[in-house]
Parts: C-alpha cells; structure tokens; sequence
C-alpha cells in the first residue's frame, strides 16, 4: 500500500509508517500483504499432511497444494522460490512443479477420477502424471488371456458394488493373504505400488520439513544464546 503526499509539491510516493499498515513482504515494485502469504503457507501445509494420510482422496489433495502453489510463486518474489520452497514446506521444485501440473489439468484429472470411482477404483497420482504425458492410465502391457478369464462373472461384481463397507471387510478377512495377493491382476497390484510410492513420497517431503523447522529453531536458539 502506498501512500500520496499532499499539497502543491509534486506526487511522491513514500513508504508507511509501521503502525499505519499491517506487515507486507516486497514482490517486485508493489507490497504484498503478509496476511496472504501466511494463508497459503498454512493452507500447502495442512494439505501435504492431509495427503500423507488419505489414500482416496490424494490426488485431490494434490490439485489442491498445485492450485495454491500457483497463487503463492508469483507473491514471494523473484529468486525467493527455491528458498521459500524448502524453508516452509521443505519440498523441490521438481515436487512443487508436478503439483502445479496436476492443478494445470484439474478439469481433465476431475473428470478421469470421477470415471475411476463409479468403476469402484482410484486415479494415483502416478497414474493421473502418465495420464497427462499419454492420455491413457493404462500402462501399455496387454491383459494375457489368463487376466482376462479371471475378471469374474457380472453377477458377483454386482454382489460387491452392493455391498456395504462392513460386508466387504468379513468377506475379505475370511480370505488368506497369500490366496488374496494371488488373485490380484497386474493392474491392482500397480495401482498398490503406485499407492505405497506417493505414500513414501509424501512421508519423505515431510520428514524433510520436520528437520527443517527443527533446524530454523536450533538455529535461532543458537544465535539467541550468543
């Protein structure tokens, strides 16, 4: 915010007096509200720990962080990206770069998952990236004729689709897990790995954080202490 001189002397531009304005951090030639950034911060990092926690809901989490990294890079200045990227959120631009990308084509992505789920399934995020770069989910390997036969009858699909979530836990509790690992296709056993990797990922970009900050605070205390 700036203010205009009065009086017949020329129009000057000056800069507040503290008390006169809330605190603002310089973004090229104009302030920007301290209040907004502090928003965005809180609100990437509340959904990095979300997505660290939500197996179905991560890729929404993931356009969510892409969309509010988009609004924060232009606000914290020229050559601060990078810094601002690891002293917050402890994140690369590579990762911050691909959730910008999921929120590029949320419209294509919303509509992808939503196809997903009446299927009873989930678009990943990997699976929602290799949609992006080929326009398909499917990995390219053909079904052998032997994942094709075990697809099940419509009747028993049915069954599951129509039960409840409880109905669903008793009647694969009952199953061993070596029987069960056996019976996954080629494309569930993906989808898990996808899964456990964006879990790794999230876990790993959090972990980094933790030490950051944990860092930041020894720091400070040690430049306290002097």
């Amino acid at each position: 915010m700036s203010y205009l001189s009065t009086g017949p002397q020329p129009v000057k531009f000056h800069k507040p007096l503290a008390a006169e304005t809330p605190s603002v951090v310089e973004h090229s030639n104009f302030p920007v509200p301290q209040p907004r950034l502090s928003v965005l911060n809180a609100r990437i990092r509340a959904e990095l720990t979300a997505l660290g926690h939500s197996y179905s809901a991560a890729l929404t989490h993931g356009i969510t962080i892409g969309c509010a990294l988009k609004e924060l890079k232009p606000l914290v200045g020229r050559g601060n990206w990078v810094d601002h990227l690891g002293r917050e959120f402890g994140m690369t631009v590579r990762s911050a770069q691909i959730f910008m990308l999921l929120a590029e084509h949320r419209t294509t992505l919303e509509a992808a998952q939503e196809e997903k789920r009446s299927s009873a399934s989930l678009l990943t995020i990997r699976s929602a990236l290799r949609l992006i770069r080929t326009g398909t989910t499917d990995t390219g390997k053909k079904k052998s004729k032997k994942d094709k036969q075990s697809s099940g009858s419509p009747l028993k699909a049915a069954n599951w689709k129509a039960a409840t979530l409880d109905e669903r836990k008793v009647f694969i509790a009952a199953i061993p897990v070596v029987q069960l690992k056996a019976a996954l296709s080629d494309d569930q056993r993906k989808e898990i790995v996808d899964r456990i990797d964006d879990m790794r990922a999230v876990k790993a970009r959090l972990d980094a954080a933790s030490m950051t900050v944990t860092a930041m605070k020894k720091a400070r205390e040690v430049r306290k202490a002097a």
